[in-house]
């Protein structure tokens, strides 16, 4: 079941939506609805609502952030906190006055639609294991030009065309990347960069990830699972984590680092 997080939304809205949307329970089959409201009279999502989303999701593993706002610019960033772990889409503003309307139906409409569309996501798009080339970190893995969009390309919303172009950008991806090499002294796929950095996702699970970076494109990552980063041909190497340190390797070391591009020292 897909769970939908309504998140900065106030709280005195909160009421009215739950009655509105038990009514409608037949229209959201396979969904469930959870609440991150602010108790201001405005609309508002904050940088640490994403805390409250990771607590709002420990009892499912598909969830899917409705962001509502009345400011723009700080709200920008907000939400970008929130992609970096959940699937986020925003709703629209002007659609919170339909919730206790005589009329919710535009509402209910857009909310149908937008959640169908979610869930073609699920299915086509979301990482469905920790094979998905989704969760490799993109402050990491260099990859060309063509290939650089694949973690844009599943964060679009909006459009069928979004999703399409996630999936064909998945598929191209795994072609290009996934390499038949000899790694351990065996042949073996394994995931290859433009750098010849080899990024092995089957090293012993350690150095737990703090919350919520347990969370990519709404997949719950296993507890100390990383990527066991080595070059091909056991040389020297170095590695840019997500904040733009650079990690130097000797020859046959390897570097931890997660999905979101944090290196792990342990």
């Amino acid at each position: 079941m897909g769970t939908a997080v309504f998140a900065g939304i106030p709280s005195r809205y909160v009421p009215p939506l739950r009655g509105l949307l038990g009514r409608e329970a037949e229209r959201y089959q396979g969904w469930s609805f959870k609440f991150a409201p602010r108790n201001g009279k405005e609309p508002q999502l904050l940088p640490q609502d994403v805390n409250e989303i990771e607590r709002l999701a420990k009892d499912s593993d598909d969830i899917h952030v409705l962001g509502w706002t009345a400011q723009s610019k700080d709200n920008l960033a907000s939400a970008s906190i929130i992609r970096q772990y959940f699937r986020f889409r925003w709703f629209p503003l002007h659609m919170l006055q339909q919730i206790g309307s005589a009329n919710p139906e535009g509402f209910l409409a857009k909310l149908e639609s937008d959640l169908g569309e979610e869930s073609l996501w699920t299915a086509r798009v979301k990482p469905a294991d920790l094979s998905s080339p989704l969760l490799l970190p993109a402050s990491c893995f260099k990859c060309s030009s063509r290939h650089v969009e694949l973690w844009r390309h599943a964060q679009a919303y909006g459009d069928i065309q979004n999703i399409n172009s996630a999936e064909q950008a998945v598929s191209q991806f795994r072609r290009e990347y996934l390499r038949r090499i000899v790694f351990s002294g065996r042949q073996q796929n394994k995931w290859l960069d433009q750098n010849e950095l080899v990024f092995d996702e089957d090293g012993e699970r350690h150095a737990i990830a703090p919350s919520p970076r347990s969370w990519k494109f709404s997949y719950r990552v296993i507890d100390g699972f990383h990527y066991d980063v080595t070059h091909q041909r056991e040389r020297e190497f170095s590695l840019r984590d997500v904040g733009g340190t650079s990690h130097r390797a000797n020859k046959r070391e390897h570097i931890n680092v997660d999905p979101h591009g944090y290196v792990r020292i342990a």
